[in-house]
């Protein structure tokens, strides 16, 4: 467990997990989720619609029943006994939210108005 406060360098602390979970109840993008799946980081998130969306029904991610403590507790063990990372999560996450994406979305936006 890891509760690093107030970070400039997101990026580092990314960079030292092993494993992100996000076990939030209400959220409205979950932008920590996809920040983990850029980081090339197996995610763990509960099934929210907001999450289902993030992760493509959860193509991109582990799901699990919202309230349902063993099944969090089930994959956190799982995804820490797995020794290899699956860069397929990775690869579509990168396609869906690069940031050069989103500016070229923001620009066509600004173009026709």
């Amino acid at each position: 467990m890891f509760f690093p406060g107030i970070e400039q360098d997101v990026g580092s602390i990314y960079k030292a997990l092993g494993l992100f979970v996000y076990a939030s109840l209400h959220d409205t993008f979950g932008m920590a989720v996809v920040e983990a799946l850029l980081s090339r980081k197996p995610v763990v998130v509960n099934d929210l619609e907001v999450f289902k969306e993030i992760t493509l029904n959860g193509k991109l991610a582990d799901l699990y029943p919202t309230n349902d403590h063993e099944a969090l507790a089930g994959l956190i063990l799982q995804k820490t006994l797995q020794k290899k990372f699956d860069e397929g999560p990775y690869q579509q996450a990168k396609e869906l939210y690069a940031i050069e994406k989103h500016f070229k979305s923001l620009n066509e936006i600004y173009q026709k108005l």
